[in-house]
């Protein structure tokens, strides 16, 4: 009896083998111990959602605040209109009056120039000189005149002005006669108030010629 005892007590132990299937299962031939291996408890990292720039760039700086519909700032360009440039008023420039000088002295032909020169210049016309062909030519008609006592510009043989000039071996372009002036005052004055006489002592000329004989009087000018 014994020793089927000690038999019983020695007999080799087999070992079981576990055998685990695609599911995780653990199955032996007898009951495991509690061998399942604890489990692990996975916690989920969830990672804080932060924005870094690479680069912060600041906001672009414009002239005017944005637009209701929050689109991006533009910034306006005005045109700038130059209003243009109006030149300076030129400074009036003052004509100096021509010097009058006083025609009181000299005979009547030395009175009688200066008279006309100063009438002609105060008009803006240029000063006039005698011509002794002209002055020749003058005093033959005033001869003729005072000898027939003919106040005319028709002179001797029916003769025009000009006529007598061509005769006279110079040229002419028009010619005043008077009667009764006997001083160069009185004389210069009966021709400027008459409009005919007048527009000829104003006349594009620059040479003339004078003679009074008797109380008749010629002006010739060239």
């Amino acid at each position: 009896m014994c020793a089927v005892l000690l038999v019983f007590l020695y007999r080799p132990h087999k070992p079981e083998w576990a055998t685990v299937s695609a599911n995780n299962v653990v199955s032996t031939t007898e009951k495991p111990n509690k061998l399942t291996p604890p489990k692990t408890e996975t916690k989920a990292i969830e990672a804080s959602a932060q924005v870094i720039p690479e680069q912060v760039t600041p906001p672009p700086v414009v002239s005017q605040s944005a637009s209701k519909n929050n689109n991006p700032a533009k910034t306006i360009k005005r045109k700038v209109v130059t209003p243009p440039s109006v030149p300076p008023k030129p400074t009036p420039v003052t004509v100096p009056s021509p010097s009058l000088i006083s025609c009181n002295t000299g005979d009547l032909s030395t009175q009688f120039l200066c008279l006309m020169n100063n009438y002609r210049l105060s008009n803006g016309l240029n000063a006039l000189s005698y011509d002794s062909a002209l002055t020749a030519v003058a005093s033959e008609h005033s001869t003729w005149m005072n000898a027939t006592a003919t106040l005319s510009h028709i002179g001797e043989n029916g003769s025009k002005f000009y006529q007598r000039c061509q005769a006279g071996l110079t040229t002419c372009d028009a010619e005043n006669v008077a009667r009764g002036y006997t001083t160069a005052p009185k004389l210069f004055e009966a021709w400027r108030v008459s409009p005919d006489h007048n527009a000829n002592i104003l006349g594009s000329h620059t040479k003339m010629g004078l003679s009074l004989v008797g109380s008749y009087a010629t002006n010739i000018f060239r």
